[in-house]
């Protein structure tokens, strides 16, 4: 048995970020607000090596013995910024789930407001096949599993 061929996937390029940038534009502030969560989380990563090189420079080698209440404090941070950091990618994954079902749903709507538009005639007229070029390709696909 042989299987059709599939198309190759479509490289995604210049052509293809001019036609997805503006479909965010609505939602510039909240993409703002992802790519700051983004910056921060990246920005406590680097809080715990910073951290533990104060755990050892000033609260355990220090002259005179452990120096333990400062220790305790910085074990105390130590322990906050990865539930600080947890916090903030579900926030971020909130968010960036949220704009892109919004972006999502901007799309059904120009698609559905487009079939309005249509005439009855395209609906009785055009075999189905033929209103979804690639429908026999993604069926062929689908019938492999």
């Amino acid at each position: 048995m042989t299987l059709p061929a599939v198309d190759p996937p479509a490289r995604t390029g210049r052509n293809t970020a001019r036609r997805v940038i503006p479909l965010f534009r609505p939602y510039r502030p909240q993409v703002v607000f992802v790519v700051g969560l983004i910056v921060v989380t990246s920005t406590i990563g680097i809080v715990n090596p910073l951290l533990i090189q104060a755990v050892f420079n000033k609260a355990l080698f220090v002259p005179g013995g452990p120096n333990l209440d400062l220790l305790y404090v910085l074990v105390a941070i130590m322990a906050a910024v990865p539930i600080v950091n947890g916090a903030i990618g579900i926030l971020q994954v909130y968010e960036t789930t949220k704009v892109g079902q919004r972006v999502m749903r901007d799309l059904r709507d120009r698609l559905y407001s487009h079939l309005e538009t249509l005439s009855l005639a395209f609906f009785t007229s055009t075999k189905p096949a033929r209103s979804s070029p690639g429908w026999p390709t993604t069926w062929a696909a689908c019938n492999r599993w």
